[in-house]
């Protein structure tokens, strides 16, 4: 647990500078993650059929 903490404990600190200097806020890296997620999980968010694990780590492979 203390370990995640230090790693919030960043993300947060690195959003805050950001926000600083006007360059983004932590809902804008939250947003930026969400849209990655859905993007690069077609077989859950979208219309991609995915059978097996193996499907779903070929599709991972063509997105990335």
């Amino acid at each position: 647990r203390k370990e995640l903490g230090d790693v919030l404990l960043h993300v947060l600190f690195y959003a805050r500078i950001g926000e600083e200097k006007g360059a983004f806020d932590i809902v804008t890296v939250a947003d930026s993650l969400a849209q990655k997620l859905i993007f690069r999980h077609p077989h859950v968010y979208g219309q991609v059929q995915a059978d097996n694990a193996h499907q779903v780590e070929q599709n991972w492979e063509q997105i990335k």
